[in-house]
């Protein structure tokens, strides 16, 4: 290792007062009834940006986004400009007109490579009433001509303002922040387009890059804001016209999609320290202008449906046998097929109980009734969870998980991650333990190392496969290894697990021994992020094995915890692993309910050498992503020397 610094796992002109709308005869007119021919528009498009005046009372930024999955901007425009003019003082009595004196005004075009277009100040020649207002009208009027001269009436091939398709809308805040200098006084943000970034730090058209509810939306943003791309906003205030709102021909939202769009930006906005004052989500109206800047559409498949008895889901009273079969397994291939020809890559089930009694005696009985119909319900998702598989959807179940895992990667290394670590099982769980068997791998070969070499190779990052199931000698077994792919996609490290989880606690029992052969060495690899020190799930209740490892930066424990042990144990122990030895600890786990019937906790985390989670997801897909910092963890174990204070005892 050559570096021991951090890495992040899993960019004077005179402007006239024109206020310029289209008309026929090919002609524009400003508003001091000028007529300009539009073969001359370009020379009203030299925008400028201007020095700024000593003292500045307040300051504006409009950031603009006129897409053409937008609607006609010209109306978001109208829409807004008597809120931004105030802020420039055009709302104010004549009696405090000098106030408007030096407020400043920044224009910032939110295309593929966002810029500051023009930045202007209220510098009036004279203290007349006339010299202010016309200074006002002057600053304010780069707001309307720089969507005009960008995706406008004026836009012209090759002129003053040249566009790049797409929108990056974080990168344009962080634009407009750097204008935001002043220590005190007033300092808003003024956002017209629809929120649909497709550029940069996050592009939404990609799979999975889509806030899908308000709980991805916040995940999405704190990933952002882990990775360093949100800007800090200064305690901005912020207000947004047309968020959300697209045309419905080249781009369509549902009313969810739109409601986590905006869950997004807040969260975005609050994590960059600005304030969300005002949403006006329907604010313009009409088709995009034929100049407007063109954007990839983001494509959300409407992967939910709802079942009843009609549908052949009846169960057989408080049971999770299907009343029949043949009717519910028609409705499983119905939904599978269903599901497949929308893209959907994966399905959740979940199941529902009725109480079966009246109001009052419901409320009498809450707490047994509900007890009895949460394992009701998890059976019942179960139950149909199965017949989906033998309905055909998870066809290959390792293919459906596969390009979930592909999925998550992408949107790990759009977020700076160079390490990226997945979790135990992570290319089949199964319904039963011997289907880990039949999808077992030669060592080398098979659809899941292929999958694992080409994407780090193709991403150029590590991948850990948290685990995947490898060919032994015993008949009927596997190993369970943790296999390390470094960028050039080649296999650098093996391990496989040493400790065989076994549980028999009431109703629930496994036994790993079946149909897995325990490891017996410890594994440890040299890699550009520190020594890594390899474990699986069940290995976290045995501190000896990580000491034997002996010294390493990060250890990784990819995992598929009960959630019976794992609500008990799991935070405890990785942050025990974590302090213990003094390193960092990357612990991915499997977070749900499955096809099998069994529920996995999940809570997912990065925790630091001195037991702090730097980030964590409590359940389902997503992306936990953190940076490690090897200069700490060495001035830790100088000021805290355990590792060489430990007596090894025989």
């Amino acid at each position: 290792m050559t570096s021991r610094t951090s890495h992040k796992f899993a960019a004077l002109a005179l402007v006239l007062p024109l206020f310029l709308t289209a008309c026929g005869g090919g002609k524009v007119i400003s508003a001091d009834g000028l007529i300009v021919k539009k073969d001359d528009s370009h020379v009203y498009c030299a925008l400028s940006v201007q020095k700024s005046p000593a003292l500045i009372p307040s300051q504006t930024v409009a950031i603009l986004a006129p897409t053409d999955t937008f609607v006609d901007f010209e109306t978001v425009i109208t829409a807004s400009e008597t809120e931004v003019k105030a802020t420039l003082g055009g709302s104010l009595p004549k009696a405090q007109l000098k106030e408007a004196k030096g407020r400043e005004f920044s224009v910032v075009l939110a295309d593929g490579n966002p810029r500051m277009l023009s930045k202007l100040s209220v510098q009036p020649m004279g203290d007349a009433e006339y010299d202010i207002t016309s200074a006002i009208d002057s600053t304010f009027g780069i707001f309307r001509l720089a969507n005009n001269c960008a995706a406008g009436g004026f836009k012209r091939p090759n002129d003053q303002v040249e566009t790049k398709p797409e929108s990056n809308i974080l990168k344009s805040l962080s634009i407009a922040a750097d204008q935001l200098t002043i220590a005190s006084g007033p300092k808003k943000i003024f956002i017209l387009g629809n929120g649909i970034q497709t550029a940069g730090a996050i592009e939404m058209q990609t799979l999975g890059s889509f806030p899908k509810s308000k709980t991805t939306a916040t995940l999405l943003a704190k990933r952002l804001k882990a990775s360093g791309e949100i800007p800090d906003l200064g305690g901005a205030e912020v207000y947004w016209y047309g968020l959300g709102q697209v045309d419905g021909v080249n781009q369509s939202l549902s009313e969810k999609s739109r409601t986590s769009l905006e869950a997004f930006w807040r969260e975005v906005i609050s994590l960059g320290h600005g304030k969300l004052m005002e949403v006006c989500g329907q604010c313009g109206a009409g088709s995009p202008h034929p100049q407007a800047v063109k954007v990839a559409p983001v494509v959300i498949p409407e992967c939910k449906t709802r079942l009843y008895e009609s549908d052949g889901v009846e169960f057989k009273p408080d049971s999770a046998t299907f009343t029949s079969m043949s009717e519910a397994l028609a409705s499983a291939k119905s939904i599978s097929a269903a599901f497949k020809s929308k893209g959907c890559d994966e399905i959740a089930v979940t199941g529902y109980a009725a109480a079966g009694v009246d109001k009052p005696t419901y409320e009498k009985k809450k707490n047994s009734i509900d007890a009895i119909n949460k394992t009701l319900t998890k059976n019942r998702a179960a139950a149909f969870g199965r017949l989906i598989r033998q309905a055909g959807f998870s066809g290959p179940i390792v293919s459906a998980n596969l390009s979930e895992a592909e999925r998550l990667i992408k949107i790990a290394v759009a977020q700076g991650a160079k390490l990226i670590v997945l979790p135990e099982h992570f290319a089949i769980m199964g319904i039963k333990d011997t289907d880990k068997v039949k999808a077992s791998e030669k060592e080398g070969t098979g659809p899941i190392q292929q999958f694992l070499s080409s994407a780090a190779k193709k991403r150029d990052v590590w991948i850990v496969a948290g685990s995947v199931p490898l060919q032994s000698d015993t008949k009927d077994k596997i190993y369970n290894a943790c296999m390390v792919y470094d960028n050039k996609g080649k296999l650098v490290a093996r391990y496989n697990k040493i400790h065989l989880f076994g549980l028999n606690l009431g109703n629930e029992k496994y036994h790993e021994e079946s149909t897995i052969v325990p490891g017996n060495q410890v594994v440890t690899v040299d890699s550009p992020f520190g020594k890594i020190g390899l474990s699986i799930c069940y290995d976290l209740r045995f501190p000896e094995l990580y000491r034997a490892m002996d010294k390493v930066d990060l250890i990784l424990v990819p995992a598929a915890f009960t959630e019976t042990t794992g609500k008990a144990h799991w935070e405890t122990l990785v942050r025990a692993r974590a302090i213990e030895n003094l390193c960092y600890v990357l612990a991915p786990a499997q977070g749900g309910y499955h096809a099998s019937g069994r529920e996995t906790h999940g809570d997912s985390m990065i925790v630091d050498p001195w037991g702090v989670v730097l980030d964590r997801l409590p359940r389902g897909s997503g992306v936990v992503i953190a940076s490690m910092n090897l200069d700490y963890q060495s001035s830790l174990r100088k000021s805290l020397p355990a590792l060489q204070h430990r007596t090894v005892f025989k």
